[in-house]
């Protein structure tokens, strides 16, 4: 992106059904941070699960994590075809090496706490990028991908109930009488 030499104002407002019926804009520069930094969330997700499902040894866990991978790798070739279509450069995560090892360092229940916790963070930073973004595309893209996120995050809330692993969070005194 070319360092701006002036300060543009903006000369005309559009109105909301121009920035949703209207032609394509170039993607700005939020827009794009936006989707750089959501690609690079999912490639380090990725690497995580691959390590995850490599020394898990249950088997619905194993699935889980190999569901929000399948997610994750959907986010990235989503957003980077958005790039790619918007004739900017696509990113390409830094890749990292997930040893053979098959020994698990962690329990099943605190892989899927982690897992749950970083839905609750994708949903966050997903639902930040809808907020800052004004192209159509990109709001009908966060939304469906926050709903998905939203699913596969009660799918892990549901195993972790099964299994017994969900603590009770504190609950506020039932104040009524």
């Amino acid at each position: 992106m070319a360092y701006p030499e002036d300060v543009l104002f903006v000369q005309q407002q559009q109105t909301l059904l121009d920035t949703w019926f209207g032609e394509s804009r170039p993607l700005n520069a939020i827009e794009l941070a936006e989707l750089f930094f959501a690609i690079e969330r999912n490639a380090i997700g990725q690497i995580l699960l691959t390590g995850f499902v490599q020394v898990t040894k249950d088997n619905e866990v194993k699935e889980f994590l190999k569901k929000g991978k399948k997610l994750s790798e959907k986010q990235i070739t989503t957003f980077n075809n958005i790039l790619k279509n918007s004739n900017e450069p696509q990113a390409f995560p830094i890749t990292m090496e997930v040893t053979d090892s098959t020994t698990p360092p962690f329990s099943n229940r605190l892989v899927m706490f982690f897992m749950t916790a970083t839905n609750q963070v994708g949903i966050s930073t997903l639902s930040n990028a809808l907020s800052v973004s004004i192209r159509k595309d990109l709001s009908i893209h966060y939304s469906k991908f926050i709903a998905e996120i939203m699913k596969y995050g009660n799918e892990g809330h549901k195993l972790l109930i099964k299994n017994g692993w969900m603590e009770q969070p504190p609950q506020s005194a039932n104040k009524k009488y």
